[in-house]
């Protein structure tokens, strides 16, 4: 199951609608602003945002003669989703999991800035390896932007380098791990013992 928001809405439309209002909470966006992030057709975007007008989920306001939505922080299930989307992004099943793992022998991975709130941190995610196909990940992370009309900022750097960095207490380091954010591959210790036989 590559997105199992998706399967449970029964369209990618009105996944990425959510995703992107859930990661933005505070952003107003016509329809075809947001069609335009999210890479699905206007029509279907304006037909879902209405729709959810019409539920609570959506603030609605004109402004030169256009509608101009906005998620209601205060509506029922807002809570919820918030989780939903935050735990959509980490099952074993997920595309991003997935996505990072056939990008060359990974040894760490961690979700944090957008995904957790984490303001100190200087990336969303950060992916440590050797061979890495950085044009794979290039590819994953344009899709995963697309899919929360977001852009990430991500780090790719080596072992060597991850650890020299650990080494000298690097804030970008420090940062990422101390504040919130979610482990997707964690081999580092393993990795540690190959280096020093």
């Amino acid at each position: 199951m590559s997105d199992f928001l998706e399967y449970l809405l029964g369209s990618r439309t009105k996944s990425r609608i959510i995703k992107t209002l859930i990661l933005n909470p505070k952003a107003e966006f016509t329809a075809d602003e947001l069609a335009g992030k999210i890479k699905c057709p206007p029509r279907s975007v304006s037909y879902e945002m209405r729709k959810m007008h019409l539920f609570g989920l959506l603030k609605c306001r004109h402004k030169k003669r256009r509608k101009h939505y906005k998620l209601d922080r205060g509506f029922v299930f807002f809570p919820d989703l918030k989780n939903v989307v935050g735990k959509c992004n980490i099952t074993p099943e997920s595309r991003l999991l997935i996505g990072i793992k056939n990008s060359g022998k990974i040894i760490y991975a961690v979700l944090t800035g957008i995904f957790t709130e984490n303001k100190k941190a200087g990336a969303d995610l950060l992916v440590v390896g050797e061979e890495l196909k950085r044009g794979r990940l290039k590819r994953l992370v344009a899709e995963i932007e697309a899919d929360i009309g977001k852009e990430i900022r991500y780090a790719v750097l080596s072992s060597q380098e991850l650890f020299y960095r650990m080494e000298m207490f690097d804030k970008f380091i420090i940062d990422i791990n101390k504040g919130p954010h979610i482990t997707l591959v964690d081999k580092i210790k393993e990795r540690k013992k190959v280096l020093h036989k």
